[in-house]
């Protein structure tokens, strides 16, 4: 059993989140000469959830990330540019989909998670 500590938007009830798993990885470059992605991703840290206000627009969710990415670099002591993405697959191999910084509102599909791609970690 675990338990995760979620911060929750002010002002909204427990029950007007929906809570999507947040994950980090470092995006390479790939190796592989027959390999039909682009990229690989190593994840490099715990997932994380993040609590998501109905009604929440991808320039709230991209703030909350951007957040967890910089503090993640600060407790690592490292400096990196990163990316945003959204409609991670399960599997997390897939790059995702940048999160545009927009007020329109965020939508995620069922089993897709959320990630920062950090882009050049050691």
């Amino acid at each position: 059993v675990f338990a995760m500590e979620v911060a929750l938007t002010p002002g909204a009830a427990e029950a007007k989140h929906v809570f999507v798993p947040v994950l980090f990885r470092k995006q390479q470059k790939n190796m592989y000469e027959h390999s039909h992605m682009q990229y690989s991703f190593e994840r490099i840290a715990p997932p994380r959830l993040l609590g998501i206000a109905e009604g929440a627009t991808n320039l709230d969710v991209h703030k909350q990330l951007s957040a967890l990415g910089r503090d993640l670099l600060s407790l690592a002591s490292q400096n990196s540019a990163f990316d945003n993405v959204t409609q991670v697959d399960n599997l997390a191999n897939a790059r995702g989909e940048t999160l545009p910084q927009d007020d329109a509102r965020f939508v995620i599909s069922p089993q897709q998670h959320v990630g920062v791609n950090f882009l050049d970690v050691d």
